[in-house]
């Protein structure tokens, strides 16, 4: 690799893969080799794959590319939010960016982030890409879509001011990608950051302090139901918000598609149970006391998590989605009754 000295460099690039090296090289990797760095950058990618398929991808790449520090590490501990916080413990930029294998940033993605960074201030900790959707027509994904507005966007995620804000898609400001008209749109106004709720997690970025300063790290009790931690972005968002009082941006122009890759991802049955538990978690860690309007807003929530279920159920033909929510409800009883799983909890409790 070409990591030769131990220099803090501008920006860190932090990767995490498992068992998808032709995404990653296609992807992640190219869409990297066409940025304008912000010099010196490392690129470091925690691997738990079964193979060394992607660390020889990683290998390949940083022979090409000798401008990047390059790190490869195997995870310790599989699992999203384990693996990027073994990422951040050998990182050295300023700026830590996390990208998912499947993700592709646009050209002058890193330059733009970057400005970003050294203009936007002390009071933002945190970094949002524009992230582009690959569009999905069909009737299937249009209702997903109408019951995760539904649902997930009452959960009662308070803006700084207190008041929710919608983003031109109707979703809460930040993390769901928006149209390229959209984003094009917002590109031409004159700002280029405006304040979001939350950062999605395909391509994030974040100050060294966050973790170092501040303690907040990925909350690993959300990998309970498998590695794949189902809302670990809104978690990490929610604690630089509401524990640390600092504020997020999102980045007009810098651009990121997620591609969605196929690859190994929690079962639906382990997925729909981390949609519960890991919601539940993030929901209890807001700040503020327990109120009814938003214990009512935790039963919407749920609502709109059995319609999911209901449907996964016709379209797949059997009943792991609804077998996998009654799980996450267990969960969150023992969770509530303190027998719930430990693990790093990244600032929230």
């Amino acid at each position: 690799m070409n990591r030769e000295n131990n220099e803090w460099t501008t920006m860190s690039v932090i990767v995490i893969t498992m068992n998808r090296p032709a995404i990653l090289e296609k992807e992640c990797l190219t869409s990297l080799a066409t940025q304008d760095l912000p010099e010196p950058v490392e690129l470091i990618v925690c691997d738990a794959s079964d193979d060394r398929l992607s660390e020889e991808a990683v290998e390949r790449w940083g022979r090409a590319h000798p401008a990047w520090a390059c790190t490869y590490a195997h995870a310790e501990q599989r699992g999203l939010c384990s693996q990027r916080n073994q990422g951040v413990r050998l990182s050295r930029g300023r700026l830590l960016l996390f990208l998912d294998d499947d993700a592709e940033l646009m050209p002058h993605a890193l330059e733009g982030l970057w400005k970003v960074y050294l203009e936007s201030g002390e009071a933002y900790a945190g970094y949002g890409l524009q992230l582009i959707a690959e569009g999905d027509a069909r009737l299937g994904g249009r209702i997903r879509n109408a019951a995760w507005l539904l649902g997930s966007s009452f959960w009662c995620r308070q803006t700084l001011s207190n008041k929710r804000r919608l983003l031109q898609n109707g979703f809460n400001a930040g993390g769901r990608p928006i149209t390229p008209a959209a984003a094009l749109a917002l590109s031409h106004q004159a700002a280029a950051i405006e304040d979001i709720d939350w950062m999605n997690g395909s391509c994030m970025a974040m100050k060294r302090e966050v973790f170092f300063e501040l303690g907040l790290w990925f909350d690993e009790r959300l990998q309970r139901f498998g590695g794949y931690a189902v809302g670990e972005d809104v978690a990490i968002s929610t604690a630089i918000r509401v524990t640390a009082h600092r504020r997020l941006a999102g980045c007009r122009r810098s651009w990121a598609i997620h591609h969605v890759a196929p690859g190994p991802r929690a079962s639906l049955r382990s997925y729909a149970a981390a949609a519960v538990y890991n919601r539940y978690v993030i929901w209890r860690s807001m700040a503020g006391r327990q109120t009814v309007l938003r214990r009512l807003c935790w039963m919407w929530a749920q609502t709109a998590q059995v319609i999911v279920a209901m449907l996964s159920c016709l379209r797949h033909g059997d009943i792991a989605a609804i077998a996998g929510t009654v799980d996450g409800w267990r969960a969150v009883r023992q969770l509530h009754d303190g027998r719930g799983a430990t693990g790093q909890q990244g600032g929230l409790s």
